[in-house]
């Protein structure tokens, strides 16, 4: 008799992990590199330029596409969720003592953007806080849903001409069905 309650209470177990076991969940970055060549404009002096504007202006969009992600790829048509948790950008290429004016990061699909302002360290790895718990959730299903998702960073500098590259990764929280 005990036997049989002990194989009972195994069974029932089993039925309710069932859902678990063809599941794997890990964690990733989720990364992409955009890179903005900023330039003075034609027939315009420095001088000219910076008494009737706030600087030199860029905009620089790519796509994130999850099938380049290692992590991601091999589950590609088998995830089930994408939570993104953390999102930071690093900033190369700003000249010592010249500024980054303004610089906003879009996902438009999302409907997300993030501005920042007056950046000055050249290699400078910045966390972007206080984004709401719906905004990484609209970065993540936007993600799960479509496997894409196009960024733009827009803004202006101090200083022309440079390049200015932006990385941008979102670390995420993944799972996905092994036995799909």
């Amino acid at each position: 008799m005990k036997t049989k309650v002990l194989l009972l209470a195994v069974f029932v177990l089993a039925l309710y992990a069932c859902d678990d076991l063809g599941e794997v969940s890990f964690e990733t970055t989720i990364s992409e590199t955009m890179v903005a060549d900023i330039v003075e404009p034609v027939g315009v002096t420095t001088n000219d330029l910076k008494s009737t504007l706030e600087g030199y202006s860029y905009y620089e969009v790519d796509t994130i596409d999850i099938a380049e992600n290692k992590d991601l790829n091999k589950y590609l048509k088998k995830i089930k969720e994408i939570k993104v948790y953390d999102v930071k950008c690093k900033l190369n290429g700003i000249p010592e003592g010249e500024t980054i004016n303004e610089l906003t990061i879009k996902a438009k699909e999302a409907n997300w953007s993030y501005t920042l302002n007056n950046l000055t360290d050249n290699n400078a790895e910045i966390s972007l806080e206080n984004i709401s718990g719906d905004d990484l959730l609209a970065l993540g299903n936007e993600l799960l849903n479509y496997e894409k998702l196009t960024v733009s960073i827009e803004g202006t500098s101090s200083y022309a001409p440079m390049t200015l590259s932006v990385s941008l990764d979102m670390k995420a929280k993944v799972k996905a069905d092994v036995l799909k």
